[in-house]
């Protein structure tokens, strides 16, 4: 039944000229008698392999293939838990009302988006806050070396795009003194499992690179707005 599934999704894409993706399609079976049955950890459709999944993100609610409710309250929890810590600051300035306060504190706990509705209102009202960015918005940050100094950013963002990296953005190095352009690049890739595969790149642009992490700083960092340390 998978498999036959699997043909008619693979047509159906070809007749209108796409391409199954096959690192991003996951297949869950739902059924009572999932506890008893062995199954596969990949199934094998034509020439493509989808890996099996026992739970997945379906328009902000996990689904899990025991139809469990439990992983959905505990997610939520923890984006509420996420939203009202990240903004803790905000609920203890003196600046903002006690009825925004209420109001805010009310939003936050629904999800993460209200806690970026949230930002771009203070935003608007030109309010002076304080945020952390989101674990699930950082983004994905390496170091490409070995390049031409003289290679375009959007020249590399294409060429990773093509391998299916999602780019955020790619920076070149300068110099600290002079701001000279340097050999090296910063990548900021989305947040998936597939931008850990960036890793094992060792050509690009017809040149031997070198992947790194970026070196962490050794010293504490500061706020330009409001000079607080870390």
């Amino acid at each position: 039944m998978i498999i036959k599934m699997g043909k008619s999704l693979i047509k159906a894409a070809e007749n209108v000229g796409l391409k199954i993706n096959e690192e991003k399609t996951e297949y869950m079976v739902v059924s009572r008698r999932n506890g008893n049955q062995i199954q596969e950890e990949f199934i094998e459709v034509e020439e493509y392999k989808f890996k099996r999944v026992d739970q997945f993100k379906y328009l902000g609610s996990i689904i899990t293939q025991d139809n469990d409710i439990k992983t959905e309250i505990s997610m939520r929890l923890q984006s509420a838990n996420k939203c009202f810590f990240g903004l803790s600051k905000i609920f203890r300035s003196r600046a903002i009302s006690k009825n925004l306060k209420v109001r805010m504190y009310l939003t936050l706990t629904l999800n993460l988006d209200s806690y970026r509705t949230v930002v771009h209102f203070l935003r608007r009202e030109k309010a002076e806050f304080h945020k952390y960015q989101l674990n699930e918005d950082k983004p994905t940050r390496v170091v490409l070396r070995n390049l031409h100094p003289s290679t375009p950013t959007e020249l590399i963002k294409s060429e990773l795009e093509v391998r299916l990296f999602e780019v955020r953005q790619v920076t070149q190095v300068l110099h600290r003194i002079n701001k000279h352009p340097l050999p090296l690049f910063f990548i900021d890739l989305e947040p998936t499992d597939f931008s850990q595969g960036i890793y094992q790149l060792d050509s690009l642009l017809h040149t031997k690179i070198k992947i790194e992490e970026p070196h962490k700083p050794k010293i504490i960092s500061q706020c330009q707005n409001c000079q607080a340390y870390g």
